[in-house]
């Protein structure tokens, strides 16, 4: 029983890579990482509000799931179609995402 959870867990972990999910994610977290250094260098230069760069992480972790979910259903090489998974979760953590930055960003003058 034990070897056959540990074949489990290695055929997850194979998928994810021939998938190319890490690449994809560190790809996605260095590039959101750079975007908010860029916007923090941006806010200190031009005296724009502090919350803007609290704005932009905010919109790159509220996107992670649909990033996750197009790494996974597109990461390997050659041409996929959509599935609805994805037909209907990227919109849905779209539309999540922008109601809950703007609850949590309304009051703050931006």
């Amino acid at each position: 029983m034990n070897d056959q959870l540990k074949n489990d867990k290695n055929s997850f972990m194979n998928d994810l890579f021939s998938r190319r999910v890490p690449q994809f994610i560190g790809i996605y977290l260095a590039v959101s990482w750079g975007l908010i250094q860029f916007v923090d260098w941006i806010v200190g230069r031009y005296l724009l509000s502090p919350y803007i760069i609290d704005l932009c992480f905010g919109v790159s972790v509220s996107m992670l799931p649909s990033i996750l979910i197009l790494a996974y259903f597109h990461g390997k090489p050659g041409k996929d179609k959509w599935n609805n998974v994805e037909k209907i979760v990227i919109p849905t953590n779209f539309i999540v995402s922008i109601v809950a930055l703007f609850i949590i960003f309304y009051p703050k003058d931006l």
